[in-house]
């Protein structure tokens, strides 16, 4: 599924991810690995999102990424990973679109 460090070609990547962060999420001091991967699930759809933006992409792709990636932040500073990557993945999906 990667292409390379800050590329991938499936957002299944994205629901191994949210998978793992949930099944994590019971666990007592598995925070700060849970908030690493929706940190890397972030980047993701940062990068791509920032392709889109320069290449000129679809403004209402770029729009409905941008609400995403907030809402997924929203949920990370919230302690909820598995919903933030969640809303990575979708931001990611509008930016691949865009």
């Amino acid at each position: 599924y990667w292409t390379d460090d800050d590329h991938v070609t499936s957002s299944n990547v994205f629901q191994s991810v949210q998978t793992a962060a949930t099944q994590l999420s019971g666990i007592p001091g598995s925070a700060a690995a849970s908030d690493e991967m929706a940190g890397a699930a972030h980047s993701l759809a940062t990068t791509l999102l920032a392709e889109a933006i320069a290449a000129g992409g679809n403004p209402a792709q770029i729009a409905q990424a941008l609400s995403k990636l907030s809402a997924g932040d929203t949920a990370r500073l919230a302690g909820d990973y598995a919903g933030a990557i969640h809303q990575y993945r979708l931001a990611w999906n509008h930016a691949g679109n865009a």
